[in-house]
């Protein structure tokens, strides 16, 4: 059982006569280890930090990568795509007018063509929450056929047939579809990028 631990796990911290597998940046596993020669190897190279309950030693290299881990941002709209340009806009749908108000309800989406790089795609994920994607195909160069359509809770690019779901953007090809910032204020969703 040990020695799969060992193989399985990454990092090890040596305490007296405990080993701490780091299994994630918040989730420490005790395993009991009396083992002089194991107790060595864990040894080596290793700093001396407390904490309130117990000793661990960590590795210098783990103590200098966790500021980097600490500033990613939380900007979940910022992903990059070669085939489509970053336009500036901002739009405001009102849900009580006619062309809107299929997006009062789960599941429906709309489409609006005078933003973006090909349009707008918002789609209704659960009556409360809306997903905003660009309709350029996010896998072809703008061209004729890179204006995507609306099949159900799918985008499907006219270029090369290829579906992206509504809900995550995601389809089966290299790039998911760009997607926009969301709010929602009332009756009026504003879409953003």
């Amino acid at each position: 059982m040990i020695k799969k631990t060992l193989l399985l796990t990454s990092k090890y911290f040596k305490t007296n006569h405990t080993i701490c597998l780091i299994l994630s940046p918040f989730f420490f596993v005790k395993k009991p280890f009396n083992n002089p020669a194991i107790q060595r190897f864990f040894a080596l190279k290793m700093t001396k930090i407390t904490s309130s309950n117990f000793a661990c030693f960590i590795s210098k290299p783990l103590l200098i990568a966790i500021p980097f881990f600490i500033n990613c941002s939380n900007n979940e709209n910022s992903n990059t795509n070669p085939y489509i340009p970053n336009y500036n806009f901002s739009i405001e749908l009102n849900t009580n007018l006619p062309t809107y108000s299929t997006l009062k309800y789960a599941s429906n989406s709309v489409y609006y063509p005078d933003a973006g790089a090909r349009g707008i795609i918002v789609f209704n994920t659960n009556g409360n929450t809306y997903n905003a994607f660009d309709a350029a195909c996010p896998n072809q160069e703008l061209s004729s056929c890179s204006t995507m359509t609306i099949k159900g809770i799918n985008a499907i690019c006219a270029c090369d047939s290829k579906e992206y779901s509504l809900f995550t953007g995601l389809g089966n090809m290299q790039y998911p579809m760009k997607q926009y910032r969301v709010e929602v204020n009332g009756n009026i969703i504003r879409v953003y990028n």
